[in-house]
């Protein structure tokens, strides 16, 4: 009754997005009685332009935040309703999200002149472009009907072009079966699953990680679409394999019997850090001061053979020595060219 004498609307759904309550200011703005509006699903007071929208807004919500946004609800006949929405998730005493709750104001047909408003939108743009996560909203076949911008600048596209579905932009790692498999079972079971990672290849052919959190909307007991958030953990998962190489190299060397098995377990961890086309590990002879050549990793035989032991006065000693990036050159006999290594 209280909600019945504000001058503004109050709608309340369940965390599937089915209205629970509507006071006096829905039912007079949409014309739509109490019973109309009470078990209907949200989505369906909102134009069809809007739904994605909403749907992204309310992946923000889950982050605790709340804030305003312009939507165009339709009422009876589908007559358009503009109208400043604020949605606020509603928890129940165990903290668990069970639904949401939403405040409207009509909103003129024409552009807004409220600056409470234009801030508020100011405020969710800033949110939605500069969180650390993406937003997107996809359909159980994998279509991507809603990409924010933060997603974009993650995948590394212009506005105009975004991909169409997720298998435009994964990877050809192994571990991608195991996040589309998750993905694939949340369309199909309407169950939340559990976050995942995904590798992902931007346009200009770079790769990033990602963890995905995926919310299904179920309406009728069928998943009409799925909302999504992504994680930038590139650094994450850099820092992560190289604790692993660094693991493993120590269990490796402690294992090796000879100086021969050592050097090319270090230069295997070496290569799982930065793939090379090929690597060498050199002793310094203790009498001489020459260096010796241990183990290699990619050389051609002709360089291998010329780089097997080094003079400690020869330039190439210097070069080997030093650390900056170098390029070193021998000819080749049995190409008659140069071979050359940086």
């Amino acid at each position: 009754e209280l909600g019945d004498t504000l001058g503004e609307g109050l709608l309340a759904t369940d965390i599937d997005g089915r209205i629970v309550h509507a006071n006096a200011w829905c039912t007079e703005s949409l014309g739509l009685s109490n019973s109309e509006l009470v078990g209907r699903m949200i989505g369906d007071l909102l134009a069809p332009s809007d739904r994605a929208l909403y749907r992204a807004h309310l992946a923000v919500l889950r982050q605790g935040r709340t804030d305003r946004v312009e939507l165009t609800l339709r009422g009876r006949e589908a007559r358009p309703v503009p109208a400043y929405v604020s949605i606020r998730p509603m928890f129940n005493a165990d903290g668990r999200l069970e639904g949401h709750a939403l405040a409207f104001a009509r909103a003129s047909e024409g552009p807004s002149t409220d600056p409470a408003h234009d801030q508020g939108e100011l405020r969710l743009r800033e949110i939605i472009e500069h969180t650390s996560s993406a937003l997107y909203v996809r359909t159980t076949e994998h279509a991507l009907t809603y990409v924010s911008p933060q997603a974009r600048r993650l995948l590394g596209c212009e506005q105009g072009d975004v991909p169409t579905s997720w298998r435009d932009v994964l990877s050809k790692h192994p571990e991608n079966r195991l996040g589309f498999d998750l993905a694939s079972n949340a369309s199909k079971t309407g169950l939340r699953q559990r976050p995942y990672e995904l590798e992902l290849q931007r346009r200009d052919g770079t790769t990033l990680w990602v963890e995905v959190n995926e919310t299904p909307v179920v309406q009728d007991g069928r998943t009409i679409e799925i909302v999504g958030e992504l994680t930038d953990i590139s650094e994450r998962r850099h820092l992560e394999d190289l604790l692993q190489v660094e693991l493993d190299l120590g269990v490796a060397i402690g294992a090796a019997r000879t100086l021969e098995d050592a050097a090319r377990h270090t230069l295997e961890a070496a290569n799982r850090i930065r793939e090379v086309d090929a690597g060498w590990l050199y002793v310094v002879d203790a009498d001489s001061g020459d260096l010796v050549l241990v183990h290699q990793v990619g050389l051609s035989s002709a360089f291998a053979a010329a780089m097997t032991r080094i003079p400690a006065s020869s330039p190439r000693s210097t070069l080997i020595r030093g650390t900056q990036r170098r390029r070193l050159e021998v000819v080749d006999p049995e190409a008659l060219k140069a071979v050359s290594y940086t």
